[in-house]
């Protein structure tokens, strides 16, 4: 996480921060920060790592190669999100940053 964050890029929403870098690996991971400061029940922190690992491992073929670290991190309040609606936000914002070409599936 911390070489995500000195020298990777960042992309931003209003839900999420998405650090990435090349890892020079053979395939992509996952890392998931959701601060007990904006999701104070264990529930919900739960419940969204869930909706964010499913749409990793549903469109992490869409993301371009070379390889990469992804870093999600949450911020703000996402109570009213169904995880369909998180993954279009974070299809939306991988999208903008030229990760690759994203069909929202789920």
């Amino acid at each position: 996480y911390e070489r995500l964050k000195r020298k990777g890029k960042l992309i931003r929403c209003k839900h999420f921060i998405i650090n990435y870098s090349e890892n020079g690996l053979e395939c992509h991971r996952l890392g998931l920060v959701v601060p007990k400061r904006y999701f104070k029940k264990a529930v919900e922190r739960n419940r969204l790592k869930r909706c964010v690992r499913e749409w990793f491992r549903l469109h992490k073929h869409d993301i371009d190669e070379p390889y990469k670290d992804l870093v999600v991190i949450a911020i703000g309040n996402i109570e009213d999100l169904s995880c369909r609606k998180v993954a279009k936000e974070l299809c939306g914002l991988c999208s903008s940053a030229g990760l690759g070409r994203f069909v929202l599936r789920l």
